[in-house]
């Protein structure tokens, strides 16, 4: 890639830019633990099928529209989609706080909610274009390596506001008309209020490798795909294997989700102040990360020679927890006991 040798790093923008990154990841992650529990507080039969579908088609509007947002920057040259992503992920969290306000329409909403949030994280994506347009190429890992850790931050601090909102126990506090505020509305009520707007400077055009903006493409969708997988099974087999309530299941994955961060963090500190990406060849670690994810699902597979599975029969229309202790034959629910309280067969 070709460079102008008078361009200089741009950090007070990144700076400012990293601060709407963090803002918006401390309302994402103190809503993403309630999500599940919460639908199963509205409606205790609300079926997996359900949430599995919608949630996925969140993961696919975002990647869909992240590739209409990146050709729309490329060929506008600034970032002025991030003000439609913060109206849009203030009108998502607005449909998933009416969920609990006219439950007999909890479906709509949900699909509604989850939607526009996958519209809103696929147009608000072109702020790490941002991020690295606004950056020379030798400063470019540590920019990236702040944004990352701006987003690290905002998951640690999001899910420990969500383990203090759930000490407000369901249904809460009435302040006016419809408005309560308990464990599930609570980050609702933040995620609305920092839907704030980011920097729209000019961004500069410059020439690019084709063959690994493909390669890239391709990660990210391997990335996605592991975070929707998580997004959509972790809460109910967390429910299901360790017999939780939606209240306890939320300070669970609450608790797990800022352990994530810390992790991010400290990652990310090694590219800001250590300089990794001088030292290791970008590949290195993304395929490192990736070969991870392979070694997980390889662990965490049902294999014939695992010994152990939940026992429970999970009949329509009664909650998970209500039926635990019976057995289901199914090679669905063999894990490791490590992982989830199982039961000998």
């Amino acid at each position: 890639m070709d460079e102008n040798p008078n361009f200089k790093t741009n950090w007070k923008s990144i700076w400012i830019a990293n601060l709407v990154a963090f803002i918006s990841s401390v309302a994402s992650g103190s809503i993403s633990p309630i999500v599940w529990p919460y639908l199963k507080q509205i409606d205790v039969s609300v079926n997996e099928t359900l949430f599995g579908f919608v949630r996925g088609g969140n993961f696919l509007v975002l990647m869909i529209v992240l590739l209409i947002s990146g050709f729309i920057v490329n060929k506008s040259g600034n970032v002025r989609l991030l003000i439609l992503s913060k109206i849009l992920f203030t009108a998502s969290a607005t449909f998933f706080y009416l969920m609990g306000i006219i439950p007999k329409a909890y479906v709509y909403f949900f699909i509604a909610s989850e939607l526009l949030s996958g519209f809103a994280g696929g147009v608000g994506s072109v702020f790490r274009i941002y991020v690295a347009m606004s950056s020379t190429e030798a400063d470019r890992g540590k920019a990236c390596g702040i944004m990352q850790l701006s987003a690290a931050a905002g998951i640690i601090l999001g899910p420990a506001l969500q383990l203090g909102f759930s000490q407000i126990p369901y249904p809460g506090v009435k302040l006016f008309w419809i408005f309560y505020i308990n464990l599930f509305t609570a980050p609702i009520f933040l995620a609305i209020f920092t839907a704030i707007v980011a920097p729209i400077e000019k961004i500069k055009k410059v020439s690019v490798n084709k063959l690994s903006v493909i390669v890239l493409i391709l990660t990210k969708m391997i990335l996605e795909l592991v975070n929707v997988n998580f997004s959509t099974i972790a809460p109910m087999y967390a429910m299901a294997a360790f017999q939780l309530t939606s209240t306890d299941a939320v300070k669970l994955q609450s608790l797990m989700t800022a352990l994530i961060g810390l992790l991010s963090v400290a990652i990310c500190f090694g590219y800001v102040y250590f300089k990794l990406n001088s030292r290791i060849p970008e590949r290195i670690p993304i395929v490192l990360g990736i070969a991870g994810f392979f070694c997980f699902y390889l662990i965490t597979y049902p294999w014939g020679f695992y010994n152990n599975s939940i026992g429970y029969l999970h009949k329509k229309g009664q909650p998970v927890i209500f039926n635990l202790g019976k057995l289901f034959n199914s090679d669905c629910f063999k894990t490791l006991t490590v992982i989830f309280r199982s039961r000998k067969k």
